[in-house]
């Protein structure tokens, strides 16, 4: 059974692919260029990415690597 993969945790897009690089597979969106971690099987990565949730801090990206800053992917609101 196929997996579904998830839009990108911090921007929304379904626009994803699923990389394989040597011997392990990623989940990398293309269009803000965030990579989840690279896993030995396909399944592997995409129930990573999937588990993914958008954090605001120092570890925003936990395992994912991001091209763009957080500062460039969240809005907030900071009006009392």
């Amino acid at each position: 059974m196929a997996l579904k993969i998830d839009p990108c945790p911090f921007c929304g897009s379904t626009h994803l692919h699923l990389v394989m690089h040597a011997s392990t597979y990623s989940i990398s969106c293309q269009t803000c260029r965030c990579r989840g971690p690279q896993k030995h099987n396909q399944e592997t990565a995409i129930v990573h990415w999937n588990k993914t949730k958008p954090q605001i801090g120092s570890a925003a990206h936990s395992d994912l690597t991001c091209d763009r800053p957080l500062s460039a992917l969240t809005t907030i609101n900071l009006a009392t």
